[in-house]
């Protein structure tokens, strides 16, 4: 299963999921490999917050509860998520593949880009793959196939300084 989350902001994140969308309808009509795991098709689960999204080959649900999430995560063979630290690190820990793309506020998907920093730290350190370009998904879903995440030691006390700095840097 290829689970996509894109977290509870407030704002539509349709760009990510016009990519997965195109990956799945490529997959449907082609019938090639890409898409298709163990002779059947993939299923894809989108949590998909406050973003408005209807795809046939998707099932879609707005907020999950804690416990169906953990259960979801436990099940997907891939998950594609918003750059949210939260749900890379749910990914991380789990020890799932996780492709990561970070919300643009030249999009208006946030009011920043403070995402892309998160999205390039966790790749850096060899957490996830880090999705930049929308049509490079179906090569990232290729490669988080055979992707070993490293295991995810929390930084907390690092983290809150790295942003300390770079608040009273901005």
């Amino acid at each position: 299963m290829i689970l996509v989350l894109l977290g509870t902001q407030d704002r539509q994140f349709t760009r990510l999921l016009d990519a997965v969308a195109a990956w799945a309808d490529a997959a449907a009509h082609t019938g090639a490999e890409i898409g298709v795991r163990n002779g059947e098709a993939e299923d894809i689960v989108v949590q998909s917050g406050y973003t408005d999204y209807s795809h046939p080959l998707m099932k879609i649900i707005p907020f999950i509860d804690r416990g169906d999430y953990a259960t979801l995560i436990s099940r997907a063979d891939i998950i594609i998520t918003h750059g949210g630290a939260s749900s890379i690190i749910s990914g991380v820990e789990a020890g799932k593949p996780v492709v990561a793309a970070a919300r643009l506020a030249e999009y208006g998907e946030h009011q920043n880009d403070h995402q892309i920093q998160l999205v390039d730290e966790f790749e850096k350190r060899g957490h996830i793959i880090a999705l930049r370009e929308m049509d490079g998904l179906p090569a990232l879903i290729e490669r988080a196939r055979g992707f070993k995440p490293q295991p995810y030691k929390s930084s907390r006390d690092a983290i809150a300084r790295a942003v300390a700095e770079f608040i009273d840097a901005g």
